[in-house]
């Protein structure tokens, strides 16, 4: 199920999606990954950003001799500065650690000189809605199919272990022997009705 939301928003998506019991992990990117790992009570798959990501979004701007800043959570950032090192390009990075702070980073960038924003959702949004050009640094497939695969491979997993619980139950609750399973430092984790009475 794909559902789209940036930061609150999607934070809100997320939660009722969880609450209806529609979705199981959650695969996100950004500061919004970073937003809903720190909230929700399901594993989060980030969608990461590659140096290819980065590549397809500066390269284009290198020779129009215009002052590039990267703008957005650090997912963005770090990588923009390797790809920038590669190419000898000279571009400015600042840093957005929540959404209340993207327009003064903005306004930074832009008092530095700054004639073209490239950056995350959410920065790219706010730096065109404070009439700055901005592009927008998209992940590719390949990142996008690496945490599918992450998240799906984690879900056969929970699964898997899941349909061994409920079997190790069944065997407990229909067994007359008294059973208790203890974890490795002693403590009881499983006790059949037997053992109890």
């Amino acid at each position: 199920r794909i559902v789209l939301g940036d930061l609150q928003d999607g934070l809100s998506v997320a939660r009722r999606e969880i609450e209806q019991g529609n979705v199981s992990v959650v695969i996100s990117r950004g500061g919004t990954a970073k937003l809903l790992h720190s909230v929700l009570s399901v594993p989060v798959f980030e969608i990461g950003v590659s140096g290819y990501d980065l590549l397809r979004v500066i390269y284009p701007h290198i020779d129009k001799g215009r002052r590039l800043a990267v703008v957005g959570f650090e997912n963005v950032v770090s990588g923009s500065r390797s790809v920038a090192e590669i190419l000898g390009a000279e571009l400015g990075y600042y840093l957005v650690e929540d959404r209340e702070t993207i327009r003064t980073t903005l306004d930074v960038a832009r008092s530095h000189g700054a004639e073209m924003i490239i950056g995350d959702t959410v920065s790219v949004n706010t730096a065109r809605e404070m009439g700055l050009e901005a592009e927008l640094v998209r992940s590719g497939p390949e990142a996008i199919q690496k945490a599918v695969d992450d998240a799906s491979v984690f879900v056969a997993h929970m699964r898997d272990e899941q349909t061994r619980y409920r079997r190790l139950n069944m065997i407990m609750d229909h067994t007359d022997h008294a059973v208790i399973c203890l974890s490795p430092d002693d403590r009881v984790e499983l006790v059949n009705a037997p053992a109890v009475h």
